[in-house]
């Protein structure tokens, strides 16, 4: 709730069956008229281990998909799958202590992927690549049908 209303006026949140796919008529008898809701599908896709120099760590890896109903269809953004590695201490190179708990690693991870997709990326100039700077400002407002 904290991240997502930076981006959007949340009004309500809702959870959806995990086994289900969602159609733009399902999204539409859960929402009110004349809102427009944001549908996050976040998946655990499994773990992973990383190398330094000297050490390894465990990785999660999380997949994020956000999608919009405009005008009865529903238009997505997938983020794909991303790796995010365990809270460490790292020294030149070196592990010297790495976070072994499971649910810390993955509780982290979730809330890594969620804050870096509600952050704008302000590395793209609009004037170096108008383009993608365009795409980048309708990622980050929702309006994935522009993106399509």
């Amino acid at each position: 709730m904290a991240n997502y209303g930076k981006r959007f006026p949340v009004q309500m949140i809702k959870q959806a069956a995990p086994d289900k796919e969602l159609t733009a008529a399902d999204v539409s008898l859960v929402t009110r008229p004349n809102w427009v809701p944001i549908v996050v599908k976040l998946d655990l896709a499994g773990v992973g281990s990383g190398e330094k120099l000297v050490g390894k760590y465990s990785t999660v890896k999380v997949a994020l998909k956000e999608s919009t109903v405009v005008d009865g269809k529903l238009f997505s953004y997938d983020y794909g799958i991303k790796e995010y590695d365990s809270s460490m201490l790292r020294v030149a190179g070196y592990v010297i202590a790495s976070e072994d708990d499971p649910r810390i690693n993955t509780k982290n991870a979730v809330n890594d992927c969620i804050k870096e997709a509600c952050t704008l990326n302000s590395k793209v100039n609009r004037y170096a690549d108008p383009a993608a700077y365009d795409k980048e400002n309708a990622r980050y407002n929702g309006e994935f049908e522009k993106i399509q």
